[in-house]
């Protein structure tokens, strides 16, 4: 009982303590008091990408390969390079069929995140990519940064079907 008592009294005490603890300063009682607080914030390194759209290739003409392309941006409040890990919904570079079809269509990914794009292996990050801003705000969108190439060869051992993917980029400040 009285061990408890002395914990309780301790827990008190540092209950008392730690309101003190919220302001720098104290006033003191009088015709005006003044105390003060200090106020901290920490910001992180961050990151943002912005402006992709969806990369809609159309009907295959039976020749040829076919490529498509999406903006894309990449802003940091911060770091000037950063890294990109490319994967997608399927578990691989292949689109899917939406229908009956058995056959996949493999695909490659490049993005342009530096002065020579880079062709993206899949779930392997690609490192010193150059952000685009330094500010997070608009973040604007950059013509081309990811691009989608299918060959000619896949594409002509492909079933009739409808065939998608969702191409999933996770960027990471250096």
């Amino acid at each position: 009982m009285k061990a408890t008592k002395i914990v309780n009294l301790v827990a008190a005490a540092g209950l008392m303590a730690s309101g003190a603890a919220f302001a720098a300063s104290q006033g003191t009682v009088g015709a005006t008091s003044q105390g003060e607080s200090v106020v901290t914030v920490t910001i992180p390194s961050l990151i943002r990408i912005n402006g992709l759209t969806d990369i809609t290739l159309g009907n295959y003409a039976g020749t040829g390969d076919m490529s498509g392309s999406s903006p894309g941006a990449v802003c940091s409040n911060g770091a000037t390079n950063y890294g990109i890990v490319a994967t997608s919904a399927a578990g691989s570079f292949e689109l899917q069929p939406q229908g009956a079809a058995v056959t996949t269509i493999p695909y490659t990914v490049t993005w342009a995140g530096t002065a020579t794009p880079a062709q993206l292996t899949y779930n392997t990050n690609e490192a010193n990519q150059d952000v685009d801003a330094t500010v997070l705000g608009p973040c604007a969108g950059v013509a081309g940064k990811l691009t989608v190439d299918i060959l000619e060869a896949d594409l002509q051992a492909a079933s009739a079907d409808d065939y998608e993917d969702t191409v999933i980029l996770t960027v990471t400040p250096e």
